[in-house]
């Protein structure tokens, strides 16, 4: 039964404007400071401090992955030192929260010359290797994805595998990994060369199924999770084994055309291929038909709405080897793809989708030859209004790795997915971004969470971020502009400190279920709260007539 949920709206972002403006996007290299000493593979814009940020990590050819904070500014701050990281190169740098406690985790997997790692964050700041999980440390890992497949809370990892076969590990209760690749059936043919894996609920049953491409003309493999012992390979059933020309790359899962089923895009080399769902979970391959086929040598790939208009535009990263082709950006026009140009012509292979700079329009990073990485700032003019989402689960997939979701506004459907890996060897933001259009407000949202459960949130404000609670049942408001508040440790361990609040502030602490569960009189600028059994909270700072709120996770 689908719950009305109230939420916690928290940001205030760019003003109300129309949609339909031409798609623009600009190149700021030099002042964000990503470059790494080799060529990047896979890039991740996951929020590792949560605190509303993207951030970025960047799997590099030789030597180690690099992390870097969002300063807000523009900048990034590198934090790799934090990191007990491999030496040697990385194809992969995803994140998720393995063990349930609330901080992020981090797998890295080697490309060439390095070492498999799960790295668990710690209440200080930093991530230390977890070899106890069981992750082959010795895998040439082609591609990943972490996404919970059998619905118990803890999030799963697969491994496609380059020289060998792939691999399925099973989270056993957020304390260890189990292989259960031969139960399934998904270890591939141990031969071929792994491009990319995606977890996707395509057939919508509340399951995760498996998508895997592979190099050359080796069919694609799409597994269905029917709940039984080993997942039929359905690809040759419903369209999605062909391969056109060969050499299939990246994979972009998204509704192209607001019709509420799940299309998909292939990239390849010289022609990509546009996986349109007749309505009944199979495919026919449209690329030529609706203007998106032509390719370089193509990567990562991304259907992101960059101008707010509802519909998801199309991007595709590409090294130049093939007739100079460079990076590709198509705008969605009715679910035809129009070649907008781009005078970016640095080449490379991943790129991940999030709204850096909070202005309401998300951008692109990407990773590229030479190591010149960086941020594609999105200045499309006078976008529609969106909607930022971030979802927080109740149990142990924290950060909802593998939900769905579904925004009705303006009498269509937008459907997004919490990434837990996607695009080449990336992870887009697990911070949702939704253009509206011109309706000021989202009539309703649906989350499909990965435990079977569906919750649905009503009247959401355009142009905020709302923090969706899963299961909750607090009514809270929206926040003013940013200001000095700020709560630490995050997350905490019984106790945190609240800085930047005035004095003569009325604090209040909330959990998960909107029950009050401290309140505090304000005589200086900071309070401490303690006693803090584990869960998921919510800090209400009242002062004169403004609110504030701040959640934070307590282990």
């Amino acid at each position: 039964m689908m719950r009305l949920i109230a939420l916690i709206a928290l940001l205030v972002a760019s003003p109300a404007t129309l949609h339909g403006q031409a798609l623009a996007l600009r190149v700021a290299t030099e002042t964000q400071q990503l470059q790494t000493s080799s060529h990047g593979i896979g890039v991740s814009a996951f929020d590792i401090d949560r605190d509303g940020l993207p951030d970025i990590t960047i799997a590099a050819w030789e030597g180690a992955s690099r992390v870097f904070l969002n300063a807000g500014n523009g900048t990034f701050d590198e934090i790799t030192h934090r990191f007990d990281l491999p030496v040697g190169g990385t194809a992969i740098a995803l994140w998720s929260d393995v063990n349930g406690d609330g901080t992020p985790d981090l797998f890295v997997g080697q490309g060439r010359d390095g070492e498999n790692r799960l790295l668990l964050g710690r209440s200080d700041g930093t991530w230390t290797s977890a070899p106890e999980w069981g992750v082959r440390p010795d895998a040439v890992v082609g591609s990943g994805a972490f996404g919970d497949f059998d619905s118990d809370g803890y999030v799963d990892l697969f491994l496609a595998v380059q020289g060998g076969c792939d691999l399925l590990y099973r989270n056993v209760d957020g304390q260890r990994f189990e292989d259960v690749t031969a139960l399934h059936g998904v270890s591939g043919d141990c031969v071929s060369k792994p491009m990319q894996a995606v977890w996707i609920d395509f057939d919508k049953d509340l399951d995760l199924d498996l998508l895997a491409t592979h190099d050359l003309d080796v069919e694609s493999r799409l597994h269905l999770n029917d709940g039984t012992g080993v997942w039929p390979d359905v690809a040759q059933d419903n369209g999605m084994a062909y391969v056109g020309p060969g050499s299939s790359m990246g994979i972009a899962w998204g509704d192209t055309n607001l019709d509420g089923h799940l299309d998909a895009y292939i990239s390849r080399i010289e022609f990509g291929g546009l996986y349109m769902n007749r309505g009944n979970n199979t495919f026919s391959d449209e690329a030529s038909a609706l203007g998106a086929e032509v390719n370089g040598v193509s990567w990562g790939v991304l259907f992101v709405d960059l101008d707010n208009d509802r519909d998801e535009d199309l991007f595709v990263n590409s090294t130049s080897a093939w007739n100079n082709e460079p990076p590709l950006l198509w705008e969605n026009r009715d679910a035809y793809f129009f070649d907008v140009g781009m005078d970016f012509i640095r080449g490379g292979k991943g790129a991940a989708a999030a709204d850096f700079d909070l202005d309401g329009r998300v951008d692109i990073a990407y990773v590229a030859n030479g190591g010149e990485n960086g941020v594609l700032m999105n200045t499309s003019e006078a976008p529609g209004n969106s909607l930022s989402l971030r979802l927080l689960g109740s149990a142990t997939n924290r950060f909802a790795i593998g939900a769905r979701v579904e925004v009705h506004a303006g009498g269509q459907r937008m459907t997004r997915f919490v990434s837990g890996g996607d695009s080449y060897n990336s992870q887009s933001s697990d911070i949702l971004h939704v253009g509206l259009g011109d309706a000021g407000h989202a009539d309703s949202v649906v989350v499909w969470w990965p435990e079977r459960t569906v919750d649905t949130y009503y009247n959401l404000s355009a142009n905020r971020r709302h923090d969706l609670l899963q299961a909750g049942a607090t009514t809270t408001t929206s926040t003013p502009a940013p200001s000095a508040l700020d709560l630490w440790p995050n997350p905490a361990h019984g106790m945190v400190h609240a800085t930047g609040v005035d004095a003569g502030a009325q604090v209040r602490l909330f959990d998960v279920l909107g029950r009050q569960v401290q309140h505090v009189a304000v005589s200086g600028g900071r309070v401490t709260l303690s006693g803090l059994a584990p869960g998921l909270y919510v800090v209400v700072v009242q002062s004169g007539g403004l609110q504030e709120r701040r959640l934070f996770v307590s282990h």
